[in-house]
């Protein structure tokens, strides 16, 4: 059987899911005081975004996975909720907040693991603390950028037995290597 080369696998499409691909940012005019439009877009760039929530709604405060024989697999437009918890036996666990919206200026993600890898995926500039424990396993931050002061905070706790997390940093869209490629890379 042979594996999609680019996007989503075939189970995690949905009908009316755009093709995988870079994503498009266009910039908007910003209506000023006193209603008239700017002269100026307003420039954003691509990253975690803090999202305000109408009066008398609740924010997610807390969320729970507990998993055996499976992944958890959060990617793509999703809310981050102020606390998240997973246990997962013999399973991995994955976190893609490149384009995830936070509910709190610092988030905490609790993981424990036994037979199973934990990943938590960043775009450019995000703020992570990482920290925990790993038995025959690794803890591993492979960000290459400093934090941005304005970017909401991440805080990963995470205990593993037979298993590696890691924190990556990766642009909207760009594809996450392949175990072999951090030894080979492509030849382009």
């Amino acid at each position: 059987m042979t594996q999609p080369r680019h996007g989503k696998e075939p189970q995690d499409r949905l009908p009316g899911d755009p093709p995988p691909g870079p994503v498009a940012y266009f910039d908007m005019p910003v209506i000023g005081e006193g209603g008239a439009l700017s002269s100026q877009p307003r420039q954003r760039r691509p990253g975690p975004v803090m999202i305000r929530r109408p009066e008398g709604t609740a924010a997610p405060s807390r969320g729970w996975s507990v998993l055996f024989f499976g992944d958890v697999t959060r990617r793509g437009p999703w809310t981050v909720a102020e606390q998240s918890t997973t246990l997962s036996i013999f399973g991995d666990c994955t976190f893609d907040m490149r384009e995830a919206s936070f509910s709190a200026a610092e988030v905490r993600v609790r993981t424990w693991q036994l037979f199973g890898d934990v990943k938590v995926i960043v775009p450019p500039g995000t703020d992570v603390h990482l920290g925990g424990s790993s038995i025959f396993g690794d803890l591993e931050d492979r960000r290459r950028t400093t934090p941005s002061p304005d970017s909401p905070r991440v805080t990963v706790r995470a205990h593993s037995v037979f298993g590696d997390v890691d924190v990556i940093e990766m642009e909207i869209g760009e594809q996450e290597p392949k175990w072999y490629e951090r030894f080979w890379p492509r030849r382009k």
